[in-house]
């Protein structure tokens, strides 16, 4: 059973490793019915199926098979259920030692966890206590909204405008049901309160799958000046790093000058030949199966867009959804639909910008023979306007003119486009049966290639232009694979669960009708070449770091756009302002301690030089973009309007409508995630 301190108490189980296998005592508390419903008598009555999806795509719950129950993903759902109140601290303690105590990534029978398969039922309920409500909802009530609760009238509407600001109570909904009670009560009746009850439900599921209030910037860092030259080293191919003397930064070389310029030259024939050798046959087999019939008409991949934006907007959804955004954008969260933008590859029409633009996308991929061209001619016109930038124009426009037919049957034969706002696909294929449940494969995995193209952040779309030639399409396409591969064969492991019976309704869309499972037919579509080296600036930086790049925008976290040398040396320093004290710093910060600069605790409310530069351990500084206001930027950070407000000089009570001034410096004050 459970006591009121057990949302909290969780917390500081998780801060050491070592605690949790020790289960700790129960707490005397009061008890309520809550408490029972996740008792051993819910045990022996769990719903059979009962399943969850947590963040990462895996399933955790009451469905067999290799990818479902792994030990790394049920230990924080238990975790969390626990802190919710779902999961009784003597289930708890009970069921946790067992899967703990299971071999690393192994996958758990359903049989070995029937306490956390009945609590995700329990969860499912729709009430909430303030314990829990103060967790995850940062909100305080003096007892429990929902099904069987008190409900009065004044935490009723503090709980209402919380799942409001969360986007779980459609303002409608908030409106209509956030009513005064009526005359000589204090309380609100439960059955008047079906939208509020339903939100909480939601909140409730989502905060034990790990995608409520997700700190999204939990995992990213400062990069150095060293991992930045690493990253533009890998942008700019050519370009080697010269090590700075005497503690000097290191700098960057360009590459030998460039050879073989000229009408006639050595390049210019050299990238024609490549081009040429790469479109043609890409052109010939096109123009042979548009002889027949399209094998898979654009009508035929309605269901197969929906799916596809459906799964990376699971995946990525909390990164997609808090991204601070301007009106105006090709992406907005509920009003963006994949399948309505969906065009016809074979027939697009295309302009003399749209074929400049696919001609400089030919000569600079790579492995489609042009960047092989312009690397041994020492071709970089991203470094060099002149004469690589000039020489590459000239021959980009020379080939466009001399090879028209050819690049446009190209274009027309390509399997996927997202780059103008609509997404063509291509309708030609094989009419073998099994040939065409491939291809539909092939269409599911490309257009969650080309939808993330469409999540990608105005922001790196900017940052990556700036950089060009090789560097852009490393961005751009490279980055884009490298979400889908992290949602596909990567930690969304969506490739592997597609055998799971959870998958059965999946597959039979994408495929067109109901087959056995078969893993043969499962064609992925061909990676970029440029995949590997987005791989490597992860490497260099971490996923969480591009994942706040690509999908948030930030791109000082990969090195790009307001980096600065000194980020990683300043992530925890703040220069205290005049009239400051030890004591008003850790009021505005949140911070526990604040350290001097050799790292020694300061005294309690001591007062401080203006000028003075102290650490103060978790706090963190952004640059704000377009679209940041309180509301965006505390959702992205997991905390609340009010402190970020504080942190940032602002009056507590600012509208969370404020937005903050693009470039500005934004203090992320200290605080603890409520997802573990």
């Amino acid at each position: 059973m459970r006591s009121r301190q057990q949302a909290t108490r969780v917390d500081a189980r998780r801060s050491s490793p070592a605690a949790r296998h020790q289960p700790p005592a129960s707490p005397a508390g009061t008890f309520h019915e809550l408490q029972a419903l996740a008792g051993n008598r819910a045990v022996a009555a769990y719903v059979q199926r009962q399943s969850l999806q947590t963040a990462n795509g895996s399933m955790v719950g009451a469905g067999g098979g290799p990818t479902t129950n792994i030990r790394e993903d049920v230990l924080p759902v238990m975790d969390r259920l626990h802190m919710l109140w779902s999961m009784s601290n003597g289930d708890y303690d009970a069921e946790y030692p067992t899967v703990v105590g299971k071999p690393a990534k192994s996958s758990l029978p359903p049989a070995a966890i029937p306490r956390t398969i009945a609590a995700l039922k329990t969860n499912e309920s729709g009430q909430i206590d303030p314990a829990v409500c103060r967790q995850f909802l940062r909100t305080s009530i003096a007892d429990g909204v929902g099904k069987g609760r008190k409900n009065f009238a004044f935490d009723v509407h503090s709980v209402q405008d919380a799942l409001l600001a969360n986007q779980l109570l459609a303002p409608a909904d908030h409106l209509a049901e956030r009513k005064p009670p009526p005359m000589f009560r204090v309380t609100l009746n439960e059955a008047d309160l079906p939208k509020t009850i339903a939100a909480i439900a939601r909140m409730k599921k989502s905060a034990a799958a790990g995608t409520f209030r997700r700190d999204l910037f939990a995992g990213t860092a400062p990069i150095s000046a060293a991992t930045q030259s690493d990253v533009n080293l890998i942008l700019h191919p050519g370009t080697t790093v010269v090590p700075g003397v005497g503690g000097a930064p290191p700098t960057i070389k360009m590459p030998p000058k460039m050879t073989g310029t000229g009408v006639g030259g050595k390049y210019e024939k050299a990238m024609v030949g490549a081009m040429r050798k790469f479109l043609q046959p890409m052109a010939d087999r096109f123009n042979k199966l548009k002889k027949k019939p399209p094998a898979f008409p654009i009508g035929g991949a309605n269901d197969i867009a929906v799916l596809a934006q459906q799964e990376c907007e699971r995946y990525f959804g909390a990164h997609s959804g808090g991204a601070s955004r301007a009106a105006g954008g090709k992406y907005h969260p509920g009003a963006y639909n994949l399948s309505a933008k969906l065009g016809d590859q074979s027939t697009r029409p295309i302009s003399k910008a749209d074929r400049d633009g696919w001609v400089n996308y030919f000569m600079t991929t790579k492995g489609y023979g042009g960047q092989e061209a312009m690397k041994k001619f020492n071709c970089h016109p991203d470094l060099r306007p002149a004469p690589d930038g000039t020489e590459f124009a000239r021959v980009l426009d020379q080939f466009g003119k001399d090879n028209t037919a050819l690049v446009d049957d190209a274009i027309h034969s390509w399997p996927a486009e997202a780059g103008t706002g609509t997404v063509f696909i291509q309708p030609y294929g094989e009419s073998n049966p099994k040939k065409i449940r491939e291809q539909r494969w092939e269409v599911f995995t490309t257009l969650i290639h080309e939808f993330m193209h469409i999540l990608e952040h105005p922001e790196f779309g900017k940052a990556a232009s700036t950089v060009g030639g090789n560097g852009e399409r490393i961005l751009f396409e490279g980055f884009a694979e490298l979400m889908r591969y992290d949602l596909w064969t990567g930690p969304g492991q969506l490739k592997a669960r597609l055998g799971s019976p959870e998958l059965a309704p999946l597959r039979e869309k994408v495929e067109g009708g109901k087959y056995p499972y078969d893993a043969s037919v499962v064609v992925d579509a061909a990676a970029y070449s440029e995949r590997a080296d987005a791989e490597a600036i992860a490497a260099k930086v971490g996923m969480g770091n591009a994942k706040a790049a690509f999908l948030l925008g930030h791109v000082e976290k990969i090195g790009l756009g307001s980096w600065k040398a000194t980020d990683a040396g300043e992530a925890e320093s703040y220069v205290v302002a005049a009239g400051e004290t030890e004591a008003s710093i850790r009021a505005k910060t949140g911070a526990k301690t604040v350290l001097d600069s050799g790292g020694k605790p300061l005294p309690v409310g001591g007062a401080l030089a203006a000028g003075t530069t102290v650490k103060i351990p978790g706090i963190r500084w952004i640059v704000a973009i377009e679209g940041d206001t309180l509301t965006t930027v505390s959702r992205q950070h997991d905390v609340t309007t009010s402190a970020l407000a504080v942190a940032n000089g602002l009056a507590s009570g600012t509208s969370p409508a404020h937005k903050f001034t693009v470039g500005a410096r934004l203090l992320i004050p200290v605080h603890a995630p409520v997802s573990p």
